[in-house]
């Protein structure tokens, strides 16, 4: 999984649009701070992808599984971005396409900050164990 924190230059629908041909998605900084649940959320979603199709791409099925949720309009805003966001991609983004959506940066990854966006109060090293379980059971419960 590749991962890229940047300061957006352009506006979120053609960074979105530039980014297509990666299959990677735009998220709030946060929800890239665990590598370990991204790819926990990738395979969630995939699999659902698969079988329920609820979204019309595997993209929004991949917000949608890291929302912890089925909807798509409330995936979309729970992982919205501000000014600054993450691009999370399972293949590697190319340098000059990334100056073209943002600034990369450098950005400190906090375990806390990630479970304080899903409201999730546990010990450090439970959070990632406890948000694949919320993920998982979102999906199950369709």
């Amino acid at each position: 999984m590749k991962i890229y924190f940047v300061e957006l230059l352009k506006p979120l629908p053609e960074a979105i649009e530039k980014l297509v041909k990666f299959h990677a998605i735009l998220t709030k900084p946060e929800l890239g701070y665990s590598e370990k649940l991204l790819d926990y959320s990738h395979f969630i979603a995939y699999k659902s992808f698969r079988k329920k199709n609820h979204a019309k791409t595997f993209e929004l099925e991949w917000l949608s599984a890291l929302a912890c949720t089925n909807n798509i309009q409330k995936a979309v805003e729970f992982t919205r971005p501000g000014k600054t966001a993450c691009i999370i991609s399972p293949n590697k983004i190319e340098k000059n396409v990334l100056k073209s959506i943002g600034i990369e940066r450098k950005e400190k990854k906090n375990l806390q900050k990630l479970a304080a966006i899903y409201g999730i109060k546990t010990k450090k090293n439970m959070i990632e164990t406890a948000l694949e379980q919320k993920i998982c059971i979102a999906k199950m419960l369709d």
